[in-house]
């Protein structure tokens, strides 16, 4: 899943590799796994719906903060991860 994280992509938006770190880190906490495990969970929730990986994580770290996330962002998750909450 490191194709979607290439350097050159990371650096046309401003703020996406902290931001992308932080939502890795939202998963880590969640599926208890290796900052490097939800990166890759993180990139294939991204894929799977279609949303840049960017996104994805900000949508993540807002989760972590109001407790709210899409059912379909919730089901690409549970793909990679069976132990995330499919209900908030």
């Amino acid at each position: 899943m490191a194709e979607f994280l290439e350097p050159t992509a990371r650096d046309q938006l401003p703020g996406a590799p902290t931001i992308i770190e932080q939502g890795a880190s939202v998963l880590a906490a969640v599926g208890r796994m290796s900052i490097p495990d939800a990166t890759d969970v993180l990139c294939a929730a991204a894929a799977r719906t279609g949303i840049k990986v960017a996104h994805v994580a900000q949508l993540l770290v807002d989760w972590e903060r109001t407790g709210r996330l899409s059912r379909d962002l919730r089901t690409a998750i549970r793909h990679s991860l069976p132990s995330f909450p499919l209900a908030p």
